[in-house]
């Protein structure tokens, strides 16, 4: 038996008793749009709890939900402090290195260690007697090709001086070549460096299986301020 929707009461209200359901055209219940609208500055209530159907059925603003995530127990699970690790992911991120970004990087080299010359802007080191100084000779970070960025821990390939008897273990420092194109350049030892030069400890010599094809080494950073020889 089919009944009529009433609004009665002085400020009128729709009732639907108990155990009945709304149906629209007097058919099949309410498959079509509801819209529940109030004067500004009242509301919408409900007595009893408003049972919103989950998953991709649910809409808001006129969009659906694309997800068959939207249950009862995820939103609980966001909203009230819970551990929502699988409801989500978190872009990629490099554990091997640390970088900071938003340099001038346009007068390094690939591979090269540079320090800090003006506001943003990286150099290659400098630890040699005749032009470096503890400014030029303090270590900022490796330029591994990323514009604008430097690697400032943790693992990296590094450009060291030719012709160097070089192992796993050794350390790996700034060279104190007084040559210009070994500015930047990494080396692993003082012993024939001029006195008055700086030597800077970058890190440790990790792998040197490149070394001779190309002169250059992975190390991990572990950086110290320069010292002089």
């Amino acid at each position: 038996m089919s009944r009529a929707l009433r609004l009665s009461g002085a400020g009128g209200h729709i009732e639907i008793p108990d155990s009945e359901t709304l149906n629209i055209g007097n058919a099949a219940p309410l498959t079509g749009n509801l819209t529940l609208s109030a004067p500004s500055g009242s509301k919408v209530t409900f007595s009893a709890p408003l049972d919103v159907p989950a998953g991709i059925n649910f809409m808001i603003g006129g969009s659906a939900l694309t997800t068959a995530n939207w249950t009862a127990a995820n939103l609980d699970t966001l909203l009230n402090g819970g551990n929502a690790s699988a409801l989500h992911t978190h872009s990629s991120i490099n554990t091997e290195q640390l970088r900071v970004t938003g340099l001038n990087t346009s007068g390094m080299s690939q591979y090269r260690a540079g320090c800090i010359s003006a506001d943003d802007t990286i150099t290659h080191t400098d630890c040699s007697v005749a032009t470096g100084n503890f400014d030029t000779a303090a270590f900022a970070g490796v330029y591994d090709g990323a514009a604008g960025t430097l690697v400032t821990n943790g693992k990296v390939e590094v450009q060291f001086e030719g012709s160097l008897t070089i192992a796993a273990k050794d350390p790996a420092l700034l060279s104190m070549s007084p040559t210009a194109s070994n500015f930047g350049k990494f080396t692993n030892t003082s012993a024939s460096a001029a006195v008055g030069s700086f030597a800077t400890r970058v890190g440790t010599v990790l792998s040197t299986s490149s070394y001779g094809i190309n002169q250059r080494c992975t190390i991990i950073i572990h950086a110290s301020p320069p010292s002089k020889v």
